[in-house]
């Protein structure tokens, strides 16, 4: 009896540490006097879905492991895509100190990265956080987790569209030929 109720016990308490685990797929960087950790803040990460870079910022304890969380940073990220690149500010989250988020709306499945720079407590985050490592979540493809109906992507139907294009074109340059 008493080792079911301890199973159960532990089952319990890891449960619950899933809950208030907000970072579970996400990298984590000492930077001194504060540990911070990024990711998306919706993983798995789907193409054409919402989501975006978030940043968590703690005070380092002197043993180093995170502390509390620190609030009033300021944090801009860079995310690249292959040569493509925007420019977000990484805002407070609503009532969640030490919570910094952004929206990007992400069109292509693949790799991603984020340089995250900015200051907190008059530190300075200069960093590069990349998807290919596998430290969060790569984008992937929105067929892996639809149902009942997979569904084409926006960027397959503009490939697609690209293709007839090209085709038309051809085939016009064809007919001009012939009627000469």
């Amino acid at each position: 009896m008493k080792k079911s109720l301890f199973a159960i016990f532990v089952v319990v308490v890891l449960a619950l540490g899933a809950l208030v685990m907000p970072t579970f797929a996400h990298e984590s960087r000492d930077l001194g006097d504060i540990i911070i950790v990024f990711g998306w803040w919706s993983e798995p990460a789907i193409v054409d879905e919402p989501n975006g870079p978030e940043l968590f910022v703690y005070a380092r304890n002197a043993d180093g492991s995170r502390g509390d969380r620190i609030e009033g940073g300021e944090f801009m990220v860079e995310a690249r895509f292959g040569d493509q690149t925007t420019t977000r500010e990484l805002r407070p989250a609503f009532r969640d100190p030490g919570h910094y988020i952004a929206e990007i709306f992400p069109t292509m499945t693949g790799d991603y990265e984020f340089h995250v720079t900015g200051t907190i407590n008059g530190i300075e985050v200069d960093e590069v956080f990349t998807s290919a490592d596998g430290s969060f979540s790569s984008i992937e493809p929105a067929t892996d987790l639809q149902f009942p109906v997979e569904t084409t992507t926006l960027a397959e139907l503009l490939e697609r569209i690209a293709a007839l294009e090209a085709r038309i074109a051809e085939l016009e340059a064809q007919l001009a030929a012939a009627g000469s």
